[in-house]
């Protein structure tokens, strides 16, 4: 998902897809922490 396939086409659906990539990135990290702390 990380990965801009479309960079020279498509810009607007990379940074779409960057967006997301970044958020399930970030939402992986707090589920990682959240079963740590319990």
């Amino acid at each position: 998902m990380c990965i801009g396939y479309f960079d020279a086409s498509y810009p607007s659906v990379n940074v779409q897809s960057h967006t997301i990539c970044v958020y399930w990135t970030f939402a992986a990290i707090s589920q990682v922490l959240l079963s740590r702390a319990t």
